[in-house]
């Protein structure tokens, strides 16, 4: 039984080939419809640099589709250049695409699919790359830009409960989308990528189960108005050492068990982290935020752990605290042209502990709500006091704190 299968594989490898495109198949169609597992379709960039048309692989196993000389694969402005469905192990390299509608290239229920070292773009009508539905799908050190509808989009089917899973986006380079990652989906990886000129939203993550996606080291950049940085929604999340800089809101979170660590955020106008009431149980530790926004860190959830953030000159307040059962320990703000940490008439029931106010424009800590513990926190040169608590003596318990001047002395 071996020795047939020994034979099967190496009869396989033998057959195993280079299709040429256009020198024996006159059309990419054509030598993609020859080709078997193990074969590569290469496509040439002469006589011309590029093809117009819609390439359809369907079915398809243990394909490499490589371009030589980047020729351009062109939609034209009325079809989807590339359309890959139910393909397993596909790599697709060297190549452009471009005026794709409704897409530049369209994936659907694949398995390990590569896009890798291609130039997307000008999908006037559309998006770059949109998949629906696929596994291992890595998209690497492609350069992605102006896309009408956004970079990269893995959706899902709502209906049938299936979403994109455990996937790559990673090294690549977009420029001028509307949306340049939009995921919908559980397991996936996007770090290491450059974002700049964005309109919309830079990076939006929905998770449909528990597991959750990475956002990693990501830097984004020169937003045109006041577009967002990331936003979250879901379960399980992990969003560190992203660089953010300009933009409305760099990160937004509505998700619940997720971590915001590590990010470093500067010039943006509204806000550096903001913590909506849907949001339960995330973590946000060590981020360093500068730069003249509204609010250095906007909480409103439940269960939030805000702990070593570091917040430097926001036009508005450095804090601002609404949420139930909130921790705050050991952060740091600076400078803030207003209060440094307000804790509002939402919030209850909040730990706030060895946490430090220094410079702020008005007050340091502007308590308005009741039922609250604060211990080892300080404040010093602050505009107006450096605690000011709206409830009076015994609204909220103080031990073991420095605060120069307060309306409880």
């Amino acid at each position: 039984m071996r020795t047939v299968l020994a034979l099967l594989v190496l009869t396989a490898v033998a057959a195993a080939g280079t299709l040429e495109v256009p020198a024996e198949y006159a059309t990419i169609q054509a030598a993609v419809n020859a080709a078997g597992p193990g074969d590569t379709v290469r496509i040439a960039a002469v006589p011309s640099p590029s093809y117009v048309g819609a390439v359809v692989v369907d079915g398809k196993s243990d394909l490499a589709i490589v371009g030589s000389g980047m020729p351009s694969l062109e939609g034209d402005g009325v079809a989807v250049p590339l359309r890959l469905a139910n393909c397993q192990r596909i790599l697709v390299t060297g190549l452009g695409f471009g005026n794709g509608v409704p897409a530049d290239m369209q994936i659907y229920y694949c398995q390990d699919v590569t896009i890798t070292g291609c130039s997307i773009g000008n999908a006037g009508a559309g998006f770059g790359i949109h998949d629906e539905g696929s596994t291992g799908l890595v998209i690497t050190k492609n350069s992605i830009g102006n896309c009408q509808y956004g970079g990269v989009s893995l959706s899902a089917d709502i209906k049938d409960k299936i979403a994109s899973s455990d996937c790559l986006i990673s090294g690549n380079g977009f420029y001028n989308c509307l949306g340049s990652i939009r995921v919908m989906g559980d397991g996936i990886r996007i770090e290491k990528n450059t974002i700049s000129r964005e309109t919309e939203t830079a990076i939006s993550v929905v998770s449909m189960g528990s597991s959750g996606c990475q956002v990693l080291k990501n830097t984004i950049y020169n937003p045109i108005g006041p577009a967002d940085g990331i936003q979250v929604d879901g379960t399980g999340h992990v969003i560190s050492g992203n660089r953010i800089t300009g933009g409305g809101v760099a990160i937004f979170a509505s998700c619940t068990l997720s971590t915001i660590t590590g990010n470093r955020i500067d010039g943006v106008t509204d806000a550096g982290i903001v913590i909506n009431d849907f949001c339960d149980g995330l973590s946000v530790v060590k981020n360093k935020i500068a730069g003249a926004m509204a609010v250095g860190i906007d909480e409103y959830g439940h269960e939030t752990t805000l702990e070593g953030n570091s917040i430097t000159g926001p036009s508005g307040a450095g804090m601002r605290i609404a949420g139930a059962e909130c921790e705050c320990l050991g952060n740091k703000v600076s400078m803030s042209a207003a209060n440094g940490v307000m804790v509002l008439g939402g919030a209850f029931t909040c730990r706030f502990l060895g946490n430090k106010v220094s410079k702020s424009g008005d007050t340091g800590f502007d308590v308005m709500s009741g039922g609250h513990f604060f211990e080892g926190n300080s404040a010093k040169g602050s505009g107006s006091l450096d605690l000011s608590d709206e409830g009076g003596p015994g609204a909220n318990t103080y031990a073991g704190n420095k605060f120069g001047t307060s309306n409880l002395n």
